[in-house]
């Protein structure tokens, strides 16, 4: 089959794409066995509050801000950005 596609495996770049073939199908199969919860997480997550602010002004956030600017402060420098956390927002 592989001469006809115009290209040859080995054997052992076969059996890797066959292992890599069936972990893909069982992912989307546990993924469809679990699609209810992620609809379920999906809405509460939405209902909620913006999790990147929440995110951004977390105790742990705040506090590395605030060592940051101090850090800043003491070389003589402008306050830097906010560090956010996560990804940014597109």
């Amino acid at each position: 089959m592989d001469d006809i596609a115009g290209h040859t495996q080995t054997q052992g770049e076969r059996v890797e794409a066959a292992r890599a073939h069936r972990d893909r199908r069982a992912e989307q199969a546990w993924a469809a066995a679990h699609r209810d919860a992620f609809v379920l997480l999906t809405a509460h997550l939405a209902a909620g509050p913006d999790l990147q602010q929440r995110a951004d002004t977390c105790p742990r956030g705040t506090r590395a801000n605030q060592v940051t600017a101090l850090h800043a402060r003491r070389a003589g420098e402008p306050d830097p950005q906010p560090i956010r956390t996560g990804s940014p927002r597109r």
